[in-house]
């Protein structure tokens, strides 16, 4: 396989399972395991919300540990490797899209999180994109939780 083929070059984890996150609840994502790669990136999809606005809202936020059971997890920012900025869908016109966070810090493992405020309800899931990977082709086995 050629090493400029993106296949071989990407590793895609599955990081929020699709759901409804419903009024006042939050969604914890998967621990994704950044092991022999440079960056992550989340691509996360947000579907219709009817009732978002500045009371009802839901907000992603990534989280990073050097610990698989995210024991000591920090709040990843821009100046601790947040690439972008945390997802904030406080207006129906933000949803229907998907959304892109980057991680290029050194902690090893990330994990999503998606918090409802109010009583907007909302579809979403994440897959994460590894990416710079130590030994190539990568594995692309299926995401499946």
């Amino acid at each position: 396989m050629k090493s400029n083929d993106l296949h071989a070059n990407v590793k895609q984890a599955l990081a929020i399972i699709p759901a409804a996150i419903g009024a006042n609840a939050t969604k914890t994502g998967n621990i994704i395991d950044r092991q022999g790669y440079q960056t992550a990136l989340f691509n996360i999809q947000v579907g219709t919300s009817t009732t978002a606005d500045g009371s009802n809202y839901m907000t992603v936020s990534l989280t990073a540990s050097d610990d698989s059971g995210m024991s000591g997890e920090e709040a990843v920012t821009s100046s601790n490797g947040l690439v972008g900025a945390n997802l904030v869908v406080n207006a129906t016109g933000d949803a229907n899209k998907v959304n892109v966070i980057g991680y290029n810090g050194s902690k090893r493992y990330l994990r999503l999180a998606v918090t409802e405020t109010g009583t907007a309800s909302v579809q979403v899931c994440a897959t994460a994109l590894l990416v710079g990977a130590a030994i190539l082709p990568t594995t692309n086995a299926d995401i499946a939780s």
